[in-house]
């Protein structure tokens, strides 16, 4: 793995200065009378930390390290995260789809413009019978070919069409 997993001190110190970071806004709108812009703020940071919280019911703690840190370790994109689990992801080596997350997220890195914006939409979905991890990029985005890729306990699809790269990472 060519980028080191954060540990949990890590995750946890990166995740109280973003909620703190949050907080502020909160006040700041407050000082300015501008409850509304407040109200905004307050909502969508409790929407954040549900999702995020949501995370743990994958039973995947490296997954979901990896998933709660992606803003941090990959400062080129800008992460918009949600998370359907209703269900544990079994019989998948938490390690092995870390580092296949860790490869697709450094191929698209290493094609990126640097003077872009780019926004990733990460969808996780768990059922008991089913579980997909999709990652969706938006910017200027280079030519790649339809790829799919065959582990033993999930398969990876990569599609591009029109400056949106598509990732799934589903089970078998």
């Amino acid at each position: 793995m060519s980028k080191a997993q954060l540990t949990v001190a890590e995750t946890l110190k990166f995740t109280r200065h973003d909620f703190l970071n949050d907080l502020q806004i909160i006040l700041m709108n407050i000082d300015l009378g501008n409850p509304e812009k407040a109200r905004e703020s307050l909502l969508k940071t409790t929407e954040k930390l549900k999702q995020h919280s949501a995370l743990a019911l994958l039973g995947l703690p490296k997954t979901e390290i990896w998933l709660t840190a992606f803003d941090w370790s990959y400062p080129s994109f800008t992460k918009r995260l949600t998370c359907r689990a209703t269900s544990p992801i079994t019989h998948v080596n938490d390690e092995d789809l870390v580092y296949s997350l860790q490869t697709i997220i450094e191929k698209i890195e290493h094609e990126l413009d640097v003077f872009s914006v780019y926004t990733a939409y990460i969808d996780v979905f768990s059922t008991e019978n089913d579980w997909a991890i999709t990652i969706q990029v938006t910017g200027n985005l280079p030519n790649a070919n339809d790829q799919l890729l065959e582990k033993e306990a999930f398969l990876v699809e990569e599609r591009l069409v029109e400056n949106l790269w598509t990732f799934t990472i589903r089970g078998r």
